[in-house]
């Protein structure tokens, strides 16, 4: 795409607001449409909590001949996550929980790699989805629990069985199901919705076009893409995104028209770091953010806290020195390609949770580093 989009287009249609009406799927789609939740007691202002990737696991959940045999080098890996997950990740979600009961949130958006993976085995797959399942069933948050498909959460034998029997289920209870139950569905609040984006089926980009196509012009809700893997590359691991190989950079295109069109505000994971993008095509802008949940310790300083588009630039590889030294050059060029279409830019290196705030008016999101009470900082999403 080139950068001399019609500038002038591009400002009227960045203020105007998106929508989208009623949906139901294509003829030829599969798809999971959820009913209204109930409004709360504000009405159109409302709230939700956002957390990133959580990667759940325990030792006893991995055949680690496989692991060695199949991942070598993943063993120092699932030992980390494991520890993080019985010292780190209760009080995470005891913090979630009184700020779900403080803001009066009404559901919770996980953004992916919910589970660790990596089992092994088939049995111990299904072991391993469960007992992640169990432990947020314990964990009395109040409200609904909406997860998108992680790489990690479908990696190793058995483990895209478990996810479909046991996690799509689980995070799709209580909407409205279709007859062919998948991992990328959708549910309305109002007249906004929440895509959740399936970024390993290759039909789910046809399904959420044919979504968008359904889109009235003339509602006022917003668009919510939940998506594992970022749209928008924003650091060192610039390789890292959804349809970022050359061969899908058709692809690519389409799903920016798609999200710039609509104005819609991504959420994603993936790379374990907090950032805040939005990126202009030439259908308009869209904004996007990324969290971390991965509860890697019980407090510190944040790091590389960086602000502003001139930020943006080939050098956010130096932020991971030894990170793939071969593609260096590879890395850099994709954020000197991207570095035209971006109008704002936020980022740091830290772990926490985040309440995503809608009123008629705007869209904001407060971001919680580690265990803190209060917000570290409130974004403008929309």
């Amino acid at each position: 795409m080139s950068a001399s989009f019609n500038r002038r287009r591009f400002i009227k249609e960045s203020v105007s607001a998106a929508g989208v009406a009623t949906l139901t799927g294509p003829g030829n789609c599969r798809v999971v449409c959820g009913q209204s939740e109930t409004p709360n007691k504000s009405g159109t202002h409302w709230s939700f909590s956002l957390l990133g990737d959580i990667h759940f696991d325990h030792l006893d959940h991995h055949d680690f001949d496989w692991v060695q045999r199949e991942h070598p080098g993943s063993e120092k890996q699932i030992e980390k996550y494991s520890h993080y997950t019985e010292s780190n990740l209760p009080p995470l979600m005891q913090r979630v929980k009184e700020t779900i009961s403080s803001t009066g949130c009404t559901s919770v958006v996980q953004i992916g790699d919910l589970v660790q993976g990596l089992c092994g085995k088939e049995k111990l797959a299904r072991t391993h989805c469960k007992a992640a399942l169990d432990f947020f069933d314990r964990q009395e948050l109040g409200v609904p629990v909406r997860v998108t498909k992680g790489n990690h959460d479908i990696t190793g034998p058995g483990a895209v069985a478990a996810y479909n029997h046991l996690i799509v289920p689980w995070v799709t209870q209580g909407l409205d199901k279709a007859e062919n139950l998948q991992a990328h569905f959708l549910y309305k609040k109002g007249e906004d919705i929440f895509v959740y984006f399936d970024a390993y089926d290759p039909g789910s980009l046809d399904w959420f076009g044919g979504l968008m196509a359904q889109r009235s012009p003339d509602s006022t809700g917003r668009v919510f893409f939940i998506v594992h893997p970022p749209v928008v590359p924003y650091n060192a691991r610039s390789s890292w995104c959804l349809f970022g190989k050359p061969h899908l950079q058709e692809k690519r295109e389409r799903l920016f028209q798609l999200l710039g069109k609509h104005h819609v505000i991504v959420l994603c994971g993936h790379l374990h770091k907090y950032s805040l993008v939005e990126r202009m095509t030439d259908e308009g802008s869209f904004t996007q953010m990324s969290i971390s949940s991965v509860a890697n310790s019980r407090g510190g300083n944040a790091r590389h806290l960086i602000s502003g588009i001139d930020q943006f630039s080939p050098d956010l590889v130096d932020l991971e020195p030894s990170h793939s030294p071969a593609t260096v050059a590879q890395r850099r060029a994709i954020l000197e390609r991207e570095k035209p279409f971006i109008t704002r830019f936020d980022y740091g290196s830290f772990w926490g949770h985040a309440v995503v705030k809608i009123s008629p008016e705007k869209v904001e999101a407060d971001i919680f580093q580690h265990l803190d009470e209060a917000p570290w900082k409130t974004v403008r999403l929309a």
